[in-house]
């Protein structure tokens, strides 16, 4: 896995990730049906990324971010701009677009998390100052 990528293993929230792919059924629904509705989700949602694994180091990355009720994101990932999109699937809300890096590039996020409308939690994998490593990562809804 390349260095500057964060693997989101299921329920997860961190700065970057690996984004896996599903393909969605054609329900024959029109497309303004199949389109969730995120005002039970919407608001601004603060947390952390914090390091878990056995090191002797201990690190943490800041999330702020905010979810519109079309299911579009925007916020700040590790202080880094992130955005995209939202999606739900059962409990679990889903959120993939991308943050930005140091060097002007960005990188892929892919956030899979469970929880509620107040709390949302998960594990991951992320890279803490140059080191990949395990990852719990706590968001509380704190403005609707």
């Amino acid at each position: 896995m390349a260095k500057n990528t964060i693997v989101v293993v299921a329920l997860a929230l961190a700065t970057t990730g690996c984004a896996d792919v599903s393909h969605r059924a054609d329900t024959g629904e029109s497309p303004s049906a199949s389109i969730p509705d995120f005002s039970g989700l919407a608001g601004r949602w603060q947390g952390v990324v914090s390091e878990t694994a056995g090191s002797k180091v201990s690190g943490s990355l800041p999330v702020d971010l905010t979810i519109a009720p079309d299911g579009t994101w925007r916020g700040t990932i590790a202080r880094a701009p992130a955005s995209g999109e939202a999606r739900l699937h059962g409990r679990r809300l889903i959120l993939d677009g991308a943050a930005a890096t140091p060097g002007g590039g960005s990188r892929p996020v892919h956030l899979d998390m469970t929880g509620d409308n107040t709390r949302r939690w998960g594990e991951t994998v992320a890279i803490f100052s140059g080191r990949e490593d395990r990852a719990t990562v706590a968001l509380n809804r704190v403005q609707a």
